[in-house]
């Protein structure tokens, strides 16, 4: 078992996250409510995902932010031809650190050990079931996480202040998503046995290996450069 790296959110990162926060307010309605932090930060933690695995890929994040957001985005953004969309989600201190030890296997990353199970709290990767229509018209989604116990907010408690880092999880194709039904019920149990909303639920053993993306991906690219 490896670690697997964690992109660092940088000061110019954050301060983005919370201009295009702003700037997006007006237009943009949460895929979910997180009873952890403001609708703001929930908000900035989908911004600063995009930024990092940008820069995870080798991609200028700055040039991916959008003019405005009067329109719903077909793709975070671009490898080669596909579309991206990418899902960053909050978790707790002990289950980022599990979350960081990957297999060097590339067809199935991690979630074989431990306590991280399909079947178990945090072994899902979820995406709203109101998106599904939209999802159809991109080619990868990705997943990553950050630290939720890493953040520090501004001290009028709105917006965040430091975040540790971003760390990737693994993507799947759409094609791969489309294939989940959608579901209420958590498929472990729980105290509140239901999700918030409907949701498709990803199990984490289909996740398909990020550095194995990459590699295709800059292998595309050089390809074309020669």
């Amino acid at each position: 078992m490896k670690e697997q790296i964690i992109i660092d959110l940088t000061n110019e990162m954050i301060e983005q996250s919370i201009i295009q926060t702003k700037k997006r307010a007006p237009d943009l309605k949460p895929h979910f409510n997180n009873l952890n932090m403001t609708k703001e930060q929930g908000n900035q933690i989908g911004f600063l995902g995009e930024f990092a695995a940008c820069t995870y890929f080798g991609l200028n994040w700055l040039d991916n932010i959008r003019n405005d957001y009067k329109t719903i985005d077909t793709h975070d953004f671009l490898l080669g031809n596909a579309k991206v969309d990418v899902k960053t989600e909050s978790v707790p201190d002990n289950i980022f650190n599990l979350l960081k030890y990957q297999s060097t296997k590339i067809e199935k990353p991690f979630f074989k050990h431990s306590s991280i199970l399909d079947d178990k709290p945090y072994g899902r990767r979820l995406i709203n079931a109101g998106q599904r229509e939209e999802l159809e018209k991109k080619h990868v989604v990705l997943f990553g996480a950050v630290n939720r116990d890493s953040i520090i907010k501004q001290r009028n408690g709105v917006f965040l202040e430091h975040l540790s880092g971003w760390l990737p999880l693994g993507y799947v194709t759409v094609k791969k998503a489309m294939e989940y039904p959608i579901i209420e019920k958590k498929p472990f149990p729980a105290k509140d046995p239901k999700y918030p909303t409907p949701v498709m639920a990803i199990r984490s053993s289909d996740l398909l290996s990020i550095n194995n993306l990459k590699e295709r991906y800059t292998n595309h690219i050089n390809t074309y450069k020669n």
